[in-house]
C-alpha cells in the first residue's frame, strides 16, 4: 500500500464518521458564522495594516545658531553616543538654523521599549559635551512616517487676536478632542502661545553703555520669584513672600532696573528702567512663521489615530465633538474641517466591498449557467460566505484589521472558495449520476475527492508561505495578506469537504434534472475534445513542444511589462511644497505665497488649503513652506492631471520653488522628501557633495524620464560672519563670550524666563526692535557695555559705551541654510518623480548603473526608500517564485510519493505566467506589488486543476488502469469542473479590472493577470499536461527499472 493511499483511506474515515452527523455539520457552521458575524462588527476599518516602525527621533533646540554652528557643536556629542547603540540600521541628521533632527532607525526586530531607553541614556551622556548655553536638553520620540493626521481641522478668528488664537484652541478644542478613545495624540499648529517679547532699542542701550546681553541677564534675574522665608518668634509665626517686577504672567517693564556701570549716587546717575531702553509687547512664541487656510491666519488642529483603533469610528467621533465644540466657540470663531483621511478610507473600502460583492454575483451566476440547477447553485455559492465571514472572525482575534491588503486578500479567495466548492459538488453529482442514493452520493463523492482536496490545500498553502519571508518592512505590510489568505485557503477545504456533502443531502441535486440540460452539449463538447486529445496524447513530443514554446513566450512578454512598485492612488489630498531663496525676507515669502494664493484660486477642483510657513516641525527651514491642498471628491479630474496642472501653473507665474507630491499609502523614504524616489549621496568631504549632485542631477534632466529633480542640498545664502579681534577685547576688558553674548541678545529674540501661574505660562524673549534688525549698520550699535575706552590706561578706567565694531570685522560669505548627514558623513538628498507612462524598474536600473559609476573615492551615490523597494521587488520578485515552485514541489511530492508526477503539475504554470503577463501588456497596466500577489493566486488556481487531472489519474492507475487511458478519463471526467471553475474564476477578475474608483484602482493589475492567466492556462492544462503526464509516466516507469536493473 502506498502512502498516499494510506492517507486517502485514513481521511475518508475520518470524514465518513463526521457526515453521518449532517445536522451537527450544519449546526457546527451555523456557529462558524455568528463568530464570523461578531468578529466582523468588531474589525476596525483602517487603509493599511497597523505596523509599527522601529524609527526614533530625537530633536535639539539651540535658536539663533547657524546649521554650520548645529553640524559642529550640536550634532556629534548626539552622534557619537547614539551611532553605537546595539541593532542600528542608520542615523539620519538634518541640521537646520537653531534645530537638529536625527533619525534612528534600528533593524526589524529590535525591542523599541529597550531602544527608547538606550536613546535616552545616550542623551543623558552627551550632555556634558553639548553647549552650556542651550536652554533645553535633546528630546526624542518615536516616529512613524506614514502616521498622518487623521482629521485636519482649521479654528479661525478675526476677533481674536493672533497671539491668543493657539490658546484658544489649546483650551476649547485640543483638550476636548484628547478625551476621545482611539485619538492617539491632537496637536494644535499655530504661531505658538502666547509671550512677553521685550524690543530693545540699540541706539538707547549705545547711548546708555549698556550690552544686550545685560539686559537679558537683568531680565532672567528679576523676573524669578525668590523665596523669603518666616518672621519666627516665642508667640507667633509669619510667612514671608517678596512681590518681584513680575505680577502672575505680566511682566511690569518700569520696575525691572538695567545695571549701568560702578557708580552708587542716584543723583548724579539715575536707575536705568527696562521702559527707559525697550518696549514690552504681547506676541506670538514662535516667530516668522504662521498657518492660513485659504489665506486666513488660522489654527491648524491635527488628531492622529491611536494603534489599533477604527479610524471611521474615530472620524465620526471627532466631528460630532467638533459640531460641539463649535457652540462653545467665542462670536465669530469657527472650526472649519479641512480634511477628513476617513473618507478615502471609506470610499476604498467600500468600493473593494463592492468589487468583492460583484465578483461573487457573477461567480453565483457562472456557477448557475454552469451547472444548471438551482439545487447545486445554492450548495456551491454557500460555502463563499460561510469562509469568508469565518474569516473575519479569525481575523478579529489575530488582531487585524479591514484594510486595502485583507480586502485584497478576501477578493482573490473568492476564486478558490469556489474552486473547492465545485470540486467537491461536482464528484457528488458525478455519483447521483452513477444512479446512488443522495446519502451514498455524498459521503462517496467527498470521500474520493478528501486526498485531492487535501493535496490542493496544502500547495497552495506553500505557494503564499514565501511571502511571509519578505524581509522588513515590506514583509510586516504583507503580513495581513498572507495570513489572511491561508486561513481562507484552509477554511475553504474544510467547508467544502463538509458543508457540502451535507447540503447536499438536504437539498439532493436531482440526475434527471442535470441530464435534461446537460448531456447533449456535455456530449458533443466531449466528443470533440476527446478526439484531439487522444491525438496529442499519442503524440506527446507535440506536447511537449507546446510547452516549451508558452515557456520562452512567457520569457519575451516578461521583458515588454512595465514594472513597478506603488499604483498612484487618489485620497483626495496633495501636498505642495514651496522654496524661496536663501536670503528672502519674512515680507517677501509671505507675498509669494499671497500670489500662491491667487494661483490655486484658478484650479477648480483645489477645495481648500492649509499654509505653513516658517522653521518648525514641518519645515526644515525658515525658508520653506507645507501647503496641503484638499481635493474635490470625484467625479473629476485625475489627482494626476490636476497635480501636473498645479505644477505647470506655478511654474509659469510663481516665483518660488514648487514641488507637488501625491501622498503614498506606503511611506519608505528614510526621510520627508518632496518627490517620491530618492537618491543619497554621502562622502567625508562635504566639499565633493554639490559637484556630485549636480552631476547626477543633470544626468537626470538630460535623460527626460525624471520629473521633479530635486535637492536637500541648498543653495548658500548671503551670510555676514562676524569675527571678534580677541586681543583688542582683552586689552578691553572683555572677551569673546561678551561678544557672543551680546549678538546672542540683540539679534534674537533670545528666550529670557517664565512666568508662571497654576494655571498659564508665559515666556519672555528678548531682542532688537523689528526696524533695527533691517539694516546691516545695527551692528555698530550693539554695545558691550563698560570697557577702557585707551586700552592703556590700566589704572584710572574711563566709562562709555564701547561698540562692538571696534572689536570685530564683518565678512560676507555665502553659507548653506541646511547641513545632513548619514551615519556621520556628510550627505545629500536627491528627490525625484517618474512619469506615469514609464517603466519604473528600467529607469531606476539606469540609474542605478550611473550611481555606481559615481561611487569611488569615498563617494557613495545610491537609491533608497522607495526608490530602493523597487529594485529590491523586482530582483526579489523571481526567487520568491522559484521558492514557491520548490516548496509546492516538495509538498507534492511528499502527498504523491513521486518525484515526477510534481513536476507534471508545476509545468503548466509558466503558461500561467505568460497568459498573466499578456494580460498586463494588453491592458497597458503597470506591475505593482499588488500585481505580484495576483501573480500567486493564479499560480495556485492553474495548479488546482492540473492537481485535479494527475489526482485522478493516478487513482485510476491504482485500479489497474494504464496511464495512457488513466489519463484520457481524468481529462473527460474532470473537464465541466476544470472549466466551470476556471469561467467562474475568470468572471470574478472581470470587476477588478474595470473598476473606476479610487479604492480599487489598486486591483487592477490583479484583474488583468488573473483574467489573462486563467483563460491561457485552461487551454494549456487540459490539452498540454495529458501528454505530459504520459512522458513523466514513462520516465518515471524507466528510471524505476534503471534501479531495479542497479539493485539486482
Amino acid at each position: 500500500m502506498t502512502g498516499s493511499t494510506a492517507t486517502t483511506e485514513k481521511n475518508a474515515s475520518i470524514l465518513t464518521a463526521i457526515l453521518k452527523r449532517p445536522v451537527a455539520v450544519l449546526l457546527g457552521h451555523v456557529c462558524l458564522v455568528l463568530f464570523g458575524i461578531l468578529g466582523w462588527s468588531q474589525l476596525p476599518s483602517n487603509r493599511m495594516p497597523d505596523v509599527e516602525y522601529p524609527t526614533l527621533m530625537v530633536t535639539a533646540s539651540f535658536p539663533g545658531a547657524t546649521p554650520e554652528l548645529m553640524a559642529q557643536s550640536v550634532a556629534p556629542p548626539l552622534e557619537s553616543r547614539l551611532c553605537g547603540l546595539s541593532g542600528l540600521l542608520d542615523c539620519i541628521t538634518s541640521c537646520g538654523p537653531g534645530s537638529v533632527t536625527i533619525t534612528l532607525r534600528f533593524r526589524t526586530g529590535v525591542d523599541m521599549g529597550t531602544a527608547s531607553g538606550e536613546v535616552g541614556r545616550a542623551i543623558q551622556a552627551s550632555a556634558t559635551d553639548l553647549p552650556k548655553s542651550m536652554i533645553e536638553p535633546p528630546k526624542y520620540t518615536r516616529f512613524n512616517p506614514t502616521d498622518t493626521p487623521l482629521i485636519y481641522l482649521a479654528l479661525e478668528s478675526p476677533s481674536t487676536p493672533e497671539a491668543e488664537l493657539e490658546e484658544l484652541a489649546q483650551r476649547l478644542v485640543v483638550n476636548r478632542f484628547t478625551s476621545i478613545s482611539g485619538a492617539a495624540r491632537v496637536q494644535a499648529q499655530g504661531g505658538g502661545k502666547l509671550s512677553w517679547v521685550v524690543r530693545t532699542d540699540p541706539l538707547a542701550l549705545a547711548q546708555r553703555g549698556i550690552s544686550p546681553a545685560t539686559v537679558l541677564k537683568a531680565i532672567q534675574n528679576q523676573s524669578n520669584q525668590y523665596p523669603v522665608g518666616n518672621l519666627s518668634g516665642p508667640v507667633t509665626s509669619i510667612m514671608l513672600e517678596g512681590i518681584g517686577p513680575a505680577e502672575g504672567t505680566k511682566i511690569q517693564a518700569d520696575q525691572i532696573t538695567i545695571p549701568t556701570g560702578h557708580s552708587f549716587d542716584l543723583k548724579a546717575k539715575p536707575p536705568v528702567w527696562l521702559s527707559d531702553v525697550a518696549t514690552v509687547t504681547a506676541e506670538p512664541s514662535k516667530f516668522r512663521s504662521g498657518h492660513w487656510r485659504n489665506g486666513n491666519p488660522c489654527v491648524i488642529v491635527a488628531v492622529f489615530r491611536e494603534t489599533g483603533s477604527n479610524s471611521l469610528e474615530l472620524a465620526n467621533k471627532v466631528l460630532e465633538m467638533a459640531g460641539q465644540i463649535q457652540a462653545t466657540l467665542p462670536a465669530g470663531a469657527h472650526l472649519h474641517l479641512v480634511h477628513d483621511n476617513s473618507q478615502p478610507i471609506r470610499s476604498s473600502l467600500n468600493e473593494m466591498m463592492i468589487t468583492l460583492a460583484l465578483s461573487l454575483i457573477l461567480v453565483m451566476l457562472i456557477i448557475g449557467i454552469g451547472l444548471r440547477d438551482w439545487k447545486g447553485t445554492i450548495i456551491a455559492c454557500s460555502v463563499v460566505p460561510v469562509t469568508l465571514v469565518a474569516m473575519a472572525g479569525f481575523m478579529w482575534l489575530a488582531g487585524f484589521s479591514l484594510n486595502t491588503f485583507t480586502l485584497l486578500a478576501l477578493s482573490l479567495a473568492i476564486g478558490f472558495v469556489v474552486d473547492d466548492a465545485v470540486v467537491v459538488l461536482e464528484n457528488v453529482i458525478r455519483h447521483r449520476e452513477m444512479g446512488k442514493d443522495p446519502v451514498h452520493a455524498s459521503h462517496d463523492g467527498a470521500t474520493e475527492v478528501a486526498f485531492t482536496m487535501l493535496s490542493i490545500t496544502v500547495s497552495l498553502l506553500a505557494v503564499f508561505l514565501p511571502i511571509l519571508l519578505i524581509p522588513d518592512m515590506l514583509g510586516k505590510m504583507f503580513r495581513e495578506f498572507a495570513l489572511t489568505i491561508m486561513g481562507c485557503i484552509t477554511l475553504s477545504g474544510l467547508v467544502s469537504l463538509l458543508l457540502v456533502p451535507a447540503l447536499s443531502l438536504w437539498l439532493p441535486v436531482g440526475k434527471v434534472a442535470i441530464n435534461q440540460h446537460t448531456e447533449k452539449p456535455r456530449i458533443s463538447t466531449n466528443s470533440r475534445y476527446q478526439r484531439f486529445l487522444a491525438w496529442m496524447v499519442a503524440h506527446p513530443s507535440a506536447g511537449l513542444a507546446g510547452l516549451v514554446i508558452f515557456f520562452v513566450a512567457t520569457l519575451v512578454v516578461s521583458g515588454k511589462v512595465r514594472k513597478g512598485f506603488l499604483p498612484e492612488e487618489d485620497k483626495s489630498i496633495l501636498l505642495l511644497f514651496t522654496q524661496a531663496e536663501p536670503q528672502a525676507s519674512w515680507e517677501n515669502i509671505r507675498a509669494a505665497h499671497r500670489q500662491v494664493w491667487d494661483i490655486l484660486a484658478e484650479i477648480p477642483e483645489v477645495e481648500q488649503h492649509l499654509t505653513t510657513l516658517g522653521q518648525g516641525e514641518i519645515n526644515a527651514s525658515p525658508t520653506e513652506g507645507t501647503l496641503l491642498l484638499k481635493i474635490k471628491p470625484l467625479p473629476r479630474r485625475a489627482i494626476a492631471e490636476i497635480a501636473s496642472d498645479i505644477r505647470q501653473r506655478l511654474e509659469a507665474k510663481s516665483r518660488l520653488n514648487c514641488k507637488v507630491l501625491n501622498i503614498p499609502s506606503l511611506f519608505l523614504n528614510t526621510k520627508q522628501t518632496k518627490s517620491l524616489y530618492q537618491v543619497l549621496v554621502t562622502s567625508p568631504n562635504a566639499e565633493s557633495l554639490p559637484s556630485t549632485v549636480k552631476t547626477i542631477q543633470d544626468w537626470m534632466a538630460q535623460r527626460g524620464d525624471f520629473l521633479a529633480i530635486d535637492s536637500d542640498l541648498e543653495p548658500g545664502g548671503p551670510t555676514l560672519e562676524i569675527r571678534p579681534n580677541r586681543q583688542l577685547l582683552a586689552m578691553a576688558g572683555f572677551s569673546a563670550t561678551d561678544s557672543a553674548a551680546a549678538l546672542h541678545a540683540a539679534f534674537g529674540p533670545t528666550f529670557a524666563a517664565n512666568l508662571w501661574t497654576s494655571q498659564t505660562t508665559r515666556s519672555i524673549h528678548v531682542g532688537f526692535t523689528e526696524s533695527a534688525l533691517e539694516y546691516p549698520n545695527t551692528l555698530d550699535l550693539v554695545s558691550l557695555g563698560h570697557g577702557m575706552v585707551n586700552p592703556q590706561q590700566t589704572t584710572t578706567p574711563q566709562h562709555g559705551a564701547t561698540p562692538l565694531g571696534e572689536f570685530s570685522t564683518l565678512n560676507s560669505v555665502v553659507m548653506s541654510r541646511q547641513a545632513n548627514r548619514y551615519n556621520r558623513l556628510p550627505a545629500a538628498s536627491i528627490s525625484f518623480n517618474l512619469p506615469a507612462t514609464g517603466d519604473a524598474s528600467q529607469i531606476l536600473g539606469s540609474l542605478e548603473t550611473m550611481l555606481a559609476t559615481l561611487s569611488n573615492h569615498g563617494v557613495n551615490a545610491e537609491l533608497v526608500g522607495i526608490a530602493r523597494e523597487v529594485r529590491a521587488s523586482v530582483a526579489r520578485a523571481t526567487p520568491l517564485v522559484l521558492l514557491s515552485f520548490v516548496i509546492m514541489y516538495l509538498t507534492l511530492g511528499f502527498l504523491y510519493e513521486s518525484l515526477t508526477h510534481p513536476i507534471t503539475v508545476l509545468a503548466t504554470l509558466p503558461s500561467a505566467l505568460l497568459g498573466g503577463l499578456a494580460g498586463l501588456w494588453l491592458f497597458d497596466i503597470e506591475m505593482d506589488i499588488y500585481g505580484f500577489l495576483g501573480l500567486l493566486m493564479l499560480l495556485g488556481l492553474v495548479k488546482k486543476n492540473a492537481i485535479m487531472l494527475v489526482d485522478f489519474a493516478r487513482q485510476r492507475q491504482r485500479e489497474g488502469v494504464d496511464p495512457k487511458k488513466a489519463i484520457l478519463e481524468a481529462s473527460i471526467e474532470r473537464l465541466r469542473p476544470i472549466q466551470l471553475t476556471t469561467i467562474a474564476a475568470a468572471a470574478g477578475a472581470v470587476p477588478m479590472l474595470l473598476g473606476t474608483g479610487s479604492g480599487v484602482s489598486v486591483l487592477k493589475p490583479v484583474g488583468a493577470i488573473l483574467l489573462g492567466g486563467l483563460l491561457v492556462s485552461q487551454v494549456v492544462t487540459l490539452l498540454l499536461t495529458p501528454p505530459f503526464y504520459r512522458v513523466m509516466e514513462s520516465i518515471s516507469r524507466r528510471v524505476l527499472q534503471l534501479v531495479r536493473w542497479s539493485g539486482s
